[in-house]
């Protein structure tokens, strides 16, 4: 499996529609998808530095995708504070002042799950991390596959009542 950083966004967007379009994971994704697939905040950050993009897959086929970006505790790294209840939620999990890596989005196509390749990302991730300079990430989850395996790498973890979802940190 050879990760990809730094996809060039034109061609992600493209890869997307063909990837999930007719499947069904786009069913469950609905509008955000026909749009061309990304948030225009996402596509932003992601023209700005297409290090944000990473793409996992081999010479054939394209198994999933990471977006990040660098965040803080009080804001969201672009001036634009948190609420109250993430801003508690991120001091309990790595402190007042930190800067960390959020891992804003992490896709695995279907087919691809369940047979190990959530830990390959993780490992890869976790050291990618590293490199950057920063000691912590942060993933939110709701799904409970990636919560589960966010739980089995021992990542601290707190739950947002009011969202309904999982704020997992690593140290690295």
């Amino acid at each position: 499996m050879e990760f990809i950083v730094g996809y060039d966004i034109n061609d992600f967007i493209q890869l997307i529609k063909k990837v999930i379009q007719n499947s069904a994971e786009y069913q469950k994704l609905g509008n955000r998808f026909e749009l061309g697939g990304l948030e225009p905040f996402e596509e932003e950050f992601l023209r700005d530095d297409p290090t944000q993009l990473i793409v996992w897959g081999d010479n054939q086929e394209v198994y999933g995708w990471i977006i990040w970006h660098p965040s803080r505790v009080k804001d969201h790294g672009d001036s634009t504070p948190r609420d109250d209840t993430d801003m508690k939620i991120l001091t309990n999990l790595i402190g007042e002042n930190e800067e960390f890596i959020e891992l804003h989005e992490l896709w695995l196509r279907e087919e691809y799950r369940g047979k190990g390749y959530g830990a390959k990302i993780f490992d890869f991730f976790e050291n990618f991390v590293l490199e950057r300079g920063f000691k912590h990430f942060v993933y939110y989850a709701f799904n409970p596959a990636a919560t589960h395996l966010c739980r089995k790498r021992g990542y601290r973890e707190e739950f947002n009542e009011q969202l309904q979802w999982h704020t997992f940190s690593k140290t690295v």
